[in-house]
């Protein structure tokens, strides 16, 4: 019997090991590559304008000083998402590198190790998200991952896109769409000439800065530096787009998601996308997650991530046989995506989020000295086959395949708590405290603790009473 599924190794390549001087910069690239794939655009670079500056709307905060290596990518993860914010019309202000440099929910690289965009989108579809400056001031020393709450949040950041490596139409329309769009790039001075930067070497990315508009006549992009306000151009920095390095890996963060729509996430994958196995002829592979919520929730919103060559895919929830959510979203690129649901469902109990994908599954595995993946027996993780419930590969540490027992899926779901007040609301509902019966003359019979106790047959009138509530619940019913 042919194998139906390989390691996907086109899309997803192995970064060499990086020098001493390499990691001091601050900016550590994926193990594995996400941007290495190409797509077809709408547009053309010709049709997008020839310079843009996103600071000329008001989206760009001014450059702030890292003062230490190590941060850089918290830094420019930050920078686009105020812009995003900003864009959007929010006024949040600075946001903190603080929390997210500090704290690596499933990571291991420390604060002066450094990090990269595919780390901060995994840190934030985890809801840790960025917080407000002035919650967690940056201190450039401190390491200490601080207590935090989503008081300390303006909001979530639910989306991003991992755009393909040395794609200016891509990078160019994101930083319109969004603001500013994070890139490594690998910094020397001896690569500066004037006011225009350009790497000509082999050399592997060191430093993560904002993009943040682009000039075509000088061939240049705006790049955002966190090196204090006095350096380049009130901290702007052009980078030739014959740049070696500055196109190579590029991240747009594309949804802002209040936080009155989630407070509670549910997820195996604690590093996000960490590779992805690709099925060779086949033309749907579904994953099923199973979660159990901590009481009685309402699911709001799910999420996965998305690799280079997935361009849909389609999100099902499945509660008790019953599947009052699905939908499909279209995927321009790689990266992560979350979608809401149309109407909010309560879940009480374990529910399902299935989702279809193409031939390709995003997924979890370890990587030493880098990431810190937790896996869990079978029983809550399948992927299924072209439908097929006779193809179902289980997934956990005692599956019999053992391809699939240091794996996880890359499912979220997302729910928010119900008010107390509700909660005791819908539970009078469902356990009236007394019941009237009537007779359809409208004949008072009898008061009983529970319409069970009444025992006659034919058709009655019930009037239910709930304790602590002034009206009552009136209805027809049939005893055979």
């Amino acid at each position: 019997m042919k194998n139906i599924y390989t390691i996907l190794t086109t899309a997803f390549l192995l970064v060499p090991m990086l020098s001493s001087a390499q990691m001091e910069g601050g900016f550590i690239p994926s193990p594995v590559d996400f941007h290495n794939y190409s797509v077809s655009h709408l547009k053309t670079t010709d049709e997008l304008p020839s310079k843009y500056d996103s600071r000329d709307f008001g989206y760009i905060t001014p450059s702030r000083n890292q003062v230490i290596a190590g941060t850089c990518w918290a830094f420019a993860t930050c920078d686009a998402v105020e812009a995003l914010s900003n864009k959007l019309g929010y006024s949040d202000g600075y946001l903190s590198p603080q929390l997210m440099s500090n704290c690596h929910y499933g990571f291991l690289l420390t604060k002066t190790q450094g990090g990269n965009f595919e780390m901060a989108t995994s840190i934030m579809a985890n809801l840790q998200s960025l917080a407000y400056e002035d919650s967690f001031p940056y201190v450039a020393l401190d390491e200490v991952c601080p207590d935090f709450t989503p008081d300390d949040f303006p909001a979530y950041t639910l989306g991003a896109y991992f755009l393909p490596s040395g794609d200016i139409t891509a990078i160019k329309q994101c930083i319109m769409d969004y603001g500013a769009v994070g890139a490594s790039m690998f910094y020397d001075s001896k690569y500066l000439s004037g006011n225009v930067y350009k790497c000509t070497g082999e050399e592997a990315a060191n430093h993560a800065v904002s993009l943040i508009g682009w000039n075509d006549n000088e061939r240049v992009f705006l790049a955002k530096f966190n090196w204090g306000a006095s350096m380049f151009d009130n901290g702007v920095l052009k980078i030739s787009y014959d740049d070696s390095v500055i196109m190579s890996d590029c991240t747009a963060f594309t949804t802002r998601v209040d936080k009155t729509e989630v407070t509670n996430a549910y997820y195996y994958d604690k590093s996000g996308m960490f590779g992805a196995r690709i099925w060779d002829g086949v033309e749907k592979m579904s994953t099923l997650s199973y979660f159990t919520p901590k009481g009685k929730e309402k699911l709001t919103r799910v999420g996965t991530y998305v690799a280079g060559n997935s361009t849909e895919i389609t999100f099902t929830v499945m509660i008790d046989s019953e599947i009052p959510f699905t939908k499909t979203i279209q995927c321009p690129y790689a990266g992560f995506y979350s979608v809401k649901l149309d109407n909010p469902v309560i879940v009480d109990n374990t529910f399902i989020v299935a989702v279809d994908y193409g031939n390709t599954v995003p997924l979890e595995s370890k990587n030493e000295d880098y990431n810190d993946p937790t896996f869990i027996p079978v029983g809550s993780q399948f992927i299924q086959v072209n439908g097929d419930d006779k193809q179902t590969i289980t997934i956990g540490t005692d599956a019999t395949d053992e391809r699939f027992r240091a794996v996880n899926l890359c499912t979220k779901a997302y729910t928010t708590d119900i008010p107390t007040e509700i909660k005791e609301e819908e539970s009078s509902e469902s356990e009236p405290e007394n019941v009237d019966v009537y007779g359809t003359d409208g004949r008072f019979i009898k008061n009983f603790k529970s319409k069970n106790d009444f025992l006659s047959k034919g058709l009655f009138i019930f009037v239910e009473h709930f304790k602590d509530k002034p009206q009552s619940k009136g209805y027809l019913e049939y005893r055979p």
